[in-house]
C-alpha cells in the first residue's frame, strides 16, 4: 500500500483495507488539486466564455452594418392602387433570404417593415385591424405604425424599409432603417 490510500494518520486498519483496494485513491495527485488549480480552471472557463460573447456580439455588429449600408433601390411589381386598405404583401429585399412586408393603411400611408421578428427571427403575421405585426412563436407583438415592440418577448424595434410611392402608384424600396 504505498502511496496509494494511506490514511493521513499512516496508521492501516485490518477493516479499513478491503475497501481501500477496491477504490484506491491516490493522495498525492489528489493534494495537486487545490485551490490555486481549481481557481485557475475557473477563470480559464471564464475567459473562453468571454471570448465567445465577444464573438457572438461582432458577428451581429457586423450583421447590423450590413442593414444599415443597404441603400439598393428596386421597384416592386405591384401597384398601390392593387392593394386594398389593409392588405399586406411580402417581397425579399435587399436579398431573397431578407422577406419584408408592405402594408397599406390607407390611399396616403404605406408601411413596411422586416418581417423577422427581432426576437428569434420567427415570420410576423399583420394584423392591420388590430394595428399590429404578431410573432406566433412566442406570442410577441409590434405596432404597426412605429415597429416598436407592444408585448412578449421582443425588445427591440423592427427595421423600417424606406420607400417611396409616385404619382402612378409605383412603389419603389430604397433603403432600410436599422431599429435602434
Amino acid at each position: 500500500m504505498d502511496k496509494l490510500s494511506k490514511h493521513p494518520s499512516r496508521e492501516t486498519d485490518q477493516h479499513d483495507e478491503g475497501w481501500r483496494e477496491q477504490y484506491p485513491i491516490d493522495t498525492v495527485k489528489e493534494q495537486n488539486q487545490n485551490r490555486r488549480q481549481f481557481l485557475k480552471t475557473v477563470v480559464a472557463g471564464s475567459a473562453l466564455l468571454a471570448c465567445g460573447q465577444v464573438a457572438l456580439v461582432a458577428a451581429e455588429a457586423r450583421r447590423a452594418q450590413v442593414k444599415q449600408l443597404s441603400d439598393k433601390r428596386m421597384v416592386l411589381d405591384v401597384n398601390l392602387s392593387d392593394i386594398a386598405d389593409g392588405e399586406s404583401i411580402l417581397f425579399h429585399y435587399p436579398d431573397e433570404h431578407s422577406p419584408c412586408l408592405l402594408i397599406k393603411i390607407s390611399d396616403s400611408k404605406v408601411l413596411s417593415y422586416s418581417q423577422k421578428c427581432t426576437h428569434l427571427a420567427c415570420p410576423l403575421i399583420p394584423k392591420a385591424e388590430e394595428g399590429m405585426l404578431f410573432c406566433p412563436c412566442h406570442k410577441g407583438a409590434f405596432d404597426l405604425e412605429t415597429g416598436n415592440p407592444l408585448f412578449g418577448p421582443p425588445k427591440r424595434a423592427l427595421p423600417r424599409v424606406q420607400l417611396s410611392v409616385d404619382d402612378t402608384g409605383l412603389i419603389t424600396v430604397y433603403g432600410m432603417e436599422q431599429a435602434l
